[in-house]
């Protein structure tokens, strides 16, 4: 019996969730390594990749662990970046469907990441960063996001 498109469909939906969030939590645990060298980890996330990678996705200006570490969002994004770049972007289908890499760069972009970091982080200049994701990112406030890189 052939695998129903709707079934495949569903199936990617899921491997591009668990990829991101394996990036993610990938990411986390080298920007809690990092933090570690320094003494700056929050005592609650040490060893808590998961948990840092909540605090950094919530964005909650209340919540005192991101009043610290909303600093190093735009490195963690770009982070997340790399690690999705070298597993899965340059690997994927021009089938349209919204890949990881774009919601990647989707978050970038909601925390305020320069094209030029966005692109520094693809491999790629910020004018095809720019040129690449500008219509696939959809902001949280209505803006266009950054402005073109030039």
């Amino acid at each position: 019996m052939a695998i129903q498109s709707v079934e495949v469909d569903a199936a990617a939906e899921r491997v591009a969730a668990a990829a991101l969030a394996e990036a993610r939590t990938a990411a986390s645990q080298r920007l809690l390594a990092w933090l570690a060298q320094s003494g700056a980890v929050p005592r609650d996330l040490a060893d808590q990749p998961t948990a840092l990678t909540d605090v950094l996705l919530a964005r909650d200006p209340n919540d005192p662990r991101y009043q610290v570490l909303g600093t190093f969002a735009g490195r963690w994004a770009a982070d997340v970046l790399r690690i999705l770049a070298s597993a899965i972007l340059h690997r994927r289908g021009h089938n349209g469907r919204r890949t990881p890499d774009v919601a990647a760069v989707e978050y970038a972009v909601s925390v305020g990441a320069t094209w030029a970091t966005i692109g520094g982080a693809l491999g790629i200049s910020a004018p095809t960063a720019h040129s690449r994701y500008r219509d696939k990112v959809s902001q949280r406030d209505g803006s266009a996001g950054p402005e073109s890189p030039g």
